[in-house]
């Protein structure tokens, strides 16, 4: 597995954007994703190679992935103060 970050689905992606990563799998494999901000959980979504979301999620993220390359949305704390 690859982990990088990436400007390339920043054509249509949520405008508060705050960054974008790209996982390449050689191979099928689980995926496991956990986001925090601090304290405070972190939203994101997941897109596919097509730029599809299969997924808006809330801190963490487990499924089984076939080989190709994904996408991991984070957006920015909502929470003012809260956390």
């Amino acid at each position: 597995m690859q982990l990088q970050s990436t400007s390339e689905l920043d054509n249509f992606c949520h405008p508060r954007l705050l960054v974008i990563y790209a996982i390449t799998l050689n191979q099928a494999g689980h995926v496991n994703i956990n986001l925090s901000d601090k304290s405070a959980p972190a939203y994101f979504a997941i897109y596919n190679s097509k730029k599809e979301r299969l997924d808006y999620l809330l801190s963490s993220y487990s499924k089984q992935f076939q080989p190709g390359t994904y996408y991991i949305q984070v957006y920015p704390n909502s929470w003012g103060d809260q956390y």
